[in-house]
């Protein structure tokens, strides 16, 4: 199997509405990046398998397709945002893997 690791740096926000779930916007050139990798890809509505890394922690999650956009997101769990003492509005650098 083969991969490819992404890294790139994105702010955090917070989505409007019950539950205060936490994510990144990967940048519209990472976002291509992705997109060109999943070409040769079959994916289930959009969603795309990763592994992310934030200063120390890796976990497995998957960044999905921003609506009306190019753009990807990455939700940020509770847990991860503790463990790197992570705020809104922080600017961090993340890295994912995606295995191809």
């Amino acid at each position: 199997m083969n991969s490819i690791t992404i890294q790139f740096q994105a702010r955090v926000w917070i989505y409007p509405g019950k539950g205060g779930w936490h994510f990144l916007t990967l940048p519209i050139k990472t976002s291509k990046e992705v997109r060109t990798i999943l070409d040769k890809m079959p994916r289930s509505w959009g969603m795309v398998p990763v592994i992310a890394q934030i200063g120390v922690t890796n976990w497995n999650t998957s960044i999905f397709p921003e609506k009306n956009s190019i753009k990807y997101v990455l939700p940020l769990k509770a847990d991860i945002r503790k463990k790197e003492k992570i705020t809104v509005n922080q600017k961090i650098r993340v890295s994912i893997t995606i295995q191809f």
